[in-house]
């Protein structure tokens, strides 16, 4: 596990507008916006942070899709929770 001296992680729609915002990796984006789900699409992502005993910020950026109608065969879903798991775990 990594620690973090800062920790800022942005996600915009395909349009620009901030949809998410975080400053600790324990908190995470569950796919709404203003309380309702967000549109399946294209979004994109800015982190900025700095581990411990780094001297310096790294800044990590791209995009995901979000497939927010999505009904996975349910035998499929150890799959997409791996696939979750490894995007996120890039960045601790």
């Amino acid at each position: 596990q990594c620690n973090f001296q800062s920790f800022q992680l942005k996600v915009f729609n395909r349009w620009g507008h901030l949809v998410f915002s975080a400053e600790s990796p324990e908190l995470t984006w569950d796919g709404r916006v203003d309380g309702l789900k967000a549109e399946s699409g294209t979004y994109f992502y800015l982190l900025n942070y700095k581990a411990e005993g780094n001297s310096h910020n790294r800044i990590k950026k791209g995009s995901f899709t979000l497939l927010n109608s999505f009904s996975p065969n349910p035998s499929l879903l150890p799959q997409i929770q791996n696939s979750q798991h490894v995007f996120l775990s890039q960045f601790r």
